[in-house]
């Protein structure tokens, strides 16, 4: 090989007059736009009547500075909602919501304590700073010099007015995007809904009401929000290694099964795939299921199975109905995948239950909001082993199953 020669590159004084010029050019653009500094974390003022006023100011300052940053307030948050709070405060004078004089107003901790309890509502409180929030009321209560901050009662005053404005959000309209399922006659709703109810909250002293109007009125969703509790109470929320399958990084897909059995209780020699077949085989008895001691399909969705994955199916299924309108059509067919049945209503009241095959999991049923014509009276079952014969009652129209009925 042809070795190479290092070349020195000379600048000439030209150059390097150029080079600091393009330099100093970028600097300036990235700070374009950027000109506000960023407010200090820590303004201690001497007396409690001064806390307020200083806590205004910064209001202001904080609220600008975020303008800037994409909502960003510090290194651990960000304000989605910052286009709103900028009315909001502004309407208000910068004056704050949510304490006075050193001391938290009622609906202060009323907000606090819905957060902490948001996964009644399948909601996550890691959305709302959390933890953020919980060390400020923590250092509150426990550092008088933390009681003089305004910079930290301003913080966690824009804070609870995010958090409330975003949950209002997730109650109203839920996380999911528009898709096939959206059946909302008031999916255009704007800001000055939200601006309306926080202003209501705020002139009655009633958070928790406020939000839980926003709910929808479906009774599926509150029947299952009503059983989140006992979910709550039978669970404990660990970090676990979720595995994906199929996955063409085989040694990735080796690791994640390991890790997870592991999590488990299993025991497993690392690398040793002997150990980790004996404990697929040992999992999958346990199970119910095949004991092959090989990946497959039924065996990772068991092990992907846990306690948080189920609270987030929790969640889903309620922002499922916040896709749909509060008041339903007249005549409508319900049809829930999970449980394997078909629902006629007719005039809130249930006229026909039947049992539905449904596709498996890497060929999915659709889910959807269609408006429906007829039923094909003449659908038979495809003659696959053992299933025409489970599923004759079905064409005969006989319990549990029901009958085929033309719309």
């Amino acid at each position: 090989m042809t070795p190479v020669t290092p070349r020195a590159i000379v600048f000439s004084p030209l150059h390097l007059v150029y080079v600091v010029f393009i330099c100093c050019g970028v600097s300036a653009c990235d700070n374009a736009g950027h000109n506000t500094q960023k407010p200090p974390d820590n303004v201690v003022v001497k007396k409690t009547e001064q806390l307020d006023e200083k806590a205004s100011e910064l209001l202001e300052k904080f609220l600008k500075y975020t303008a800037e940053n994409s909502g960003k307030l510090n290194d651990s948050v960000t304000l989605p909602q910052w286009e709103l709070l900028k009315k909001i405060y502004a309407d208000n004078q910068y004056q704050p919501f949510w304490s006075e004089k050193e001391h938290w107003n009622p609906i202060a901790d009323s907000l606090y304590s819905f957060i902490d309890s948001s996964h009644k509502y399948g909601l996550f409180p890691t959305d709302y700073a959390q933890s953020s929030l919980r060390n400020i009321f923590s250092g509150l209560v426990s550092d008088t010099l933390h009681k003089r901050n305004a910079a930290l009662w301003a913080r966690a005053d824009l804070i609870l007015t995010n958090d409330y404005l975003a949950i209002a959000r997730d109650l109203k309209l839920g996380r999911l995007p528009k898709d096939s399922v959206t059946l909302r006659a008031d999916s255009l709703i704007t800001d000055s809904f939200f601006l309306a109810n926080f202003h209501q909250a705020m002139a009655e002293h009633n958070i928790r009401q406020q939000l839980e109007v926003l709910e929808p009125k479906i009774d599926g969703y509150h029947r299952l929000k009503a059983a989140i509790p006992s979910f709550l109470d039978s669970v404990k929320f660990t970090t676990n290694t979720y595995i994906f399958y199929p996955n063409k990084d085989s040694l990735a897909l080796a690791k994640g099964i390991e890790k997870r059995l592991t999590e488990i209780g299993y025991t497993i020699t690392p690398g040793d795939t002997g150990t980790i077949r004996a404990a697929l085989r040992k999992y999958q008895q346990q199970k119910g299921l095949t004991p092959t001691g090989r990946i497959n399909d039924p065996t990772v969705r068991n092990l992907n199975n846990t306690d948080w994955e189920k609270f987030k199916r929790i969640a889903i299924t309620l922002d499922r109905f916040k896709l749909l309108s509060d008041t339903m059509p007249t005549r409508y067919i319900w049809v829930n995948l999970p449980s394997y049945y078909l629902q006629l209503w007719d005039t809130d009241t249930l006229f026909m239950q039947s049992r539905v095959v449904v596709g498996k999991p890497r060929t999915r049923t659709p889910v959807l909001t269609s408006k429906l014509t007829g039923v094909e009276k003449g659908f038979q079952l495809p003659r696959q082993k053992g299933l025409f014969a489970r599923y004759r009652g079905w064409r005969r129209g006989r319990p549990p199953y029901g009958k085929l009925v033309p719309l």
